[in-house]
């Protein structure tokens, strides 16, 4: 194998964000009202909105009444029961009673604002952890849970200052380092997880999986140096042979990203497969590197069909048949690749994987379409849509292709469907102004005009308006000639 001394250097010197030490002055809050919950929490959420905002209890003349006879401690104990039942439109009553009852009760906010994100009422949370902040400033909990919501809104800029907050005030512990981390990752905000992972690191210098998922950040930024660093200290520390193969694997991955396939990469490989003989993950990323490398017969014939003989795990499953068609495509076979995308898609069903698959399987269809072979380009598209029926844009991609055999009739039909699904006017607009183009060729220049006007009317786009525009005039000067 390669020797560590003759691994390229990184591209770029990472250098540590320094974390913050003065408490983060938020933005003002404007528009509560554009957000709408659904009408069971109006109610309750009228009298968050009065706490929050107001500093004195309200009362219940201001839409929030005090339960009877309990002590905010009562409700707040009622309220938690509740939540970690996930049934927050009973527990945001009694936090709130909480609060009338005691106006500085910290962990009733919390809770407010836990549920409240919980339900995707993302401004009133974030409200509620304000006031957790300025009543507990060194508490690490409000800051990172306003992470959470502000990533889920995508306010990455006050999320990335809020972890850094959360991590000045958080305990020394590595799981803390490890949710922290777990933040920035929802964002690909990798830099700044490597400086919260090397937090835990330090705490834990023997903990090979927090190397491991060190490299893998470390090997996203492009800093492979750093990434062979961690995944060589980890199989130091570690005699796992489970944990010792993953690492290997990590290291020819590294030898990979610097096309240091034969003898370094393969040699990795080869190691991880020695530990772990009947991992059928580690042959299908073997079969994943002679894949990338453009062998693509061992790929497929002494890999992936090997790791096909070792699981039943569907998502392994799922995995081998997506990459043993993504070989055939770049061997040409589309046929064939086509089928092991459709195997594919019947293993997985969560909607990520499903339009994954689905996209792969329409640009085999748009291959085809170049290649003017349209009766499998429609073949193509009809699988396509079989996998995820209710995506707009493939039934849009399906009609660009008839249209293009100049099939116009099953063309709109086309259109017409992605019309029944399509939510985002983005993708309106593009429907409305193909099936304007249809309208064209077939010299229908009324219903080519409407469409037009249609699409005119769902985007404020300069660029796009005007080439509306040019097509609407082309029409009127085709009429007049």
């Amino acid at each position: 194998m390669m020797m560590r001394d003759s691994l390229p250097q990184a591209t770029r010197t990472y250098t540590p964000r320094p974390t913050p030490t003065a408490p983060h002055t938020r933005r003002p809050w404007h528009g509560l009202g554009a957000l709408i919950v659904v009408a069971l929490l109006s109610a309750a959420m009228t009298g968050c909105s009065n706490i929050l905002s107001d500093p004195t209890p309200p009362t219940a003349a201001s839409g929030t009444t005090a339960v009877p006879n309990t002590t905010a401690a009562q409700d707040y104990n009622a309220a938690q029961n509740f939540s970690v039942n996930h049934q927050c439109v009973k527990a945001i009553p009694l936090y709130l009673s909480a609060l009338i009852k005691n106006s500085i009760y910290v962990y009733a906010y919390l809770g407010l604002g836990d549920c409240y994100q919980s339900m995707g009422a993302l401004d009133l949370a974030i409200q509620a952890y304000d006031k957790a902040v300025t009543l507990d400033p060194k508490d690490f909990y409000p800051y990172y849970q306003r992470a959470g919501a502000e990533i889920n809104s995508g306010d990455h800029g006050d999320a990335t200052t809020d972890l850094f907050l959360a991590l000045v005030n958080a305990p020394q512990q590595v799981l803390t380092y490890q949710s922290i981390a777990a933040r920035f990752d929802t964002y690909q905000d990798f830099s700044d997880e490597i400086q919260v992972l090397g937090k835990a690191i330090d705490l834990a210098p023997e903990n090979a999986p927090l190397y491991q998922q060190r490299a893998k950040l470390y090997l996203q930024i492009g800093e492979v140096k750093h990434a062979y660093d961690d995944y060589t200290t980890a199989i130091q520390i570690t005699t796992n042979p489970a944990l010792r193969a993953a690492l290997y694997s990590g290291e020819a991955d590294v030898y990979a990203s610097q096309q240091r396939f034969d003898p370094d990469a393969y040699g990795a490989i080869y190691t991880a497969l020695a530990l772990q003989p009947g991992d059928a993950n580690i042959y299908l990323h073997a079969g994943d590197l002679y894949q990338s490398n453009g062998d693509y017969q061992t790929a497929l014939s002494t890999y992936y069909d090997k790791a096909l003989t070792l699981t039943r795990t569907p998502l392994t499953l799922e995995k081998i048949h997506e990459s043993k068609g993504d070989t055939y495509v770049k061997m040409g076979q589309l046929q064939t690749a086509l089928g092991e995308y459709r195997r594919a898609s019947r293993l997985i069903f969560d909607a990520a994987t499903q339009g994954h698959l689905s996209n792969k399987i329409a640009g085999i269809a748009d291959t085809y379409s170049s290649q003017q072979q349209f009766d499998l380009a429609e073949q193509a598209s009809v699988a396509a849509i079989a996998v995820q029926p209710n995506n707009a844009s493939l039934y849009l991609r399906a009609g660009t292709i008839l249209a293009t055999a100049q099939r116009y009739t099953a063309a709109l039909a086309r259109y017409n469907q992605a019309l029944q699904h399509a939510t985002l006017l983005s993708d309106r607009e593009q429907i409305h102004e193909a099936k304007g183009d249809v309208y064209a060729s077939l010299g229908q220049t009324t219903n080519a005009r409407d469409e037009y006007n249609q699409a005119k009317r769902l985007t404020q786009d300069p660029d796009t308006l005007a080439g509306l525009d040019n097509k609407t005039n082309a029409l009127t000067s085709a009429s007049t000639k």
